[in-house]
């Protein structure tokens, strides 16, 4: 599964988001904290507010960068 996150880590925010949504086993390489390690909001992404931004940095946990 390891090969999976380095894939899921290289995915923009939104097709984070929407890939973790797809299934159970996608949602759980999705919710790895590499993958929240660097966070790019400066794209247009729906429905961002602050709790999408706290959960995401809740996520990231020391990995943010």
């Amino acid at each position: 599964m390891y090969a999976d996150m380095q894939v899921f880590s290289m995915l923009d925010t939104q097709s984070l988001c929407y890939a973790a949504a797809t299934c159970s086993m996608f949602y759980k390489c999705a919710m790895d904290p590499s993958c929240y390690a660097n966070i790019d909001l400066t794209t247009v992404v729906p429905k961002v507010n602050n709790a999408v931004v706290s959960t995401m940095i809740h996520r990231a946990g020391k990995s943010l960068q």
